[in-house]
């Protein structure tokens, strides 16, 4: 199996408009709680293997394993936005490299044939995406910055606009011709219609 990387530049939504502050705020949040799950996981994960034996209970595992695939399509949209290539895998060379995987969920549990004929997982794409995330966030972090600087952009601008707006409100309170008369009618119209007997 070979890994390549993935580009990336940044997620826009489905209007192409660059996401907002608050959206990059929670794809920080989402990769950062994945970052400690995972890497919590990978230790137990090498601790039960060192010792020969599951120091965890078999429901315990489990519930680890779902942990981390519920968690694992918020984290591949959090890398998605950060601009940094996350991983994908392919087949061996001699077979044309077929792709393989390259969300994290199958990433993470993809297993190899080991030495001795039997599946193991693949440590070394497992280390490798461990190993990315800090860039990863990183990326999030330096997306941030830009969405903060651009939304506070936007609102000086808008409130310069506000600022030149003034609406002239003073025929409100000064005499017009114009609407003297037109009110003059309408008053002289309703007692000409109540003076002829108008019902």
């Amino acid at each position: 199996m070979i890994r390549g990387l993935l580009a990336c530049s940044g997620r826009s939504t489905l209007s192409g408009v660059a996401e907002s502050a608050e959206q990059i705020r929670r794809h920080i949040a989402a990769l950062t709680e994945f970052e400690q799950k995972y890497t919590a996981y990978l230790a137990a994960d090498r601790e039960n293997r060192m010792r020969g034996s599951l120091h965890h209970s078999s429901r315990e595992w489990r519930e680890r394993d779902r942990e981390i695939r519920k968690l694992a399509p918020r984290a591949d949209a959090a890398i998605e936005a950060s601009g940094v290539g996350g991983l994908a895998l392919y087949g061996p060379p001699a077979v044309g490299s077929p792709f393989i995987a390259d969300d994290l969920a199958s990433l993470i549990f993809h297993v190899k044939p080991s030495v001795f004929g039997d599946e193991a997982p693949d440590d070394d794409l497992r280390q490798d995406i461990a190993d990315r995330l800090p860039t990863q966030i990183a990326g999030l972090e330096m997306r941030l910055e830009e969405a903060e600087a651009r939304e506070h952009s936007r609102g000086r601008r808008v409130r310069r606009a506000a600022a030149r707006f003034h609406p002239d409100w003073r025929w409100l309170h000064e005499p017009n011709p114009w609407v003297l008369t037109i009110g003059g009618a309408v008053v002289a119209g309703v007692i000409l219609y109540l003076a002829l007997g108008g019902q």
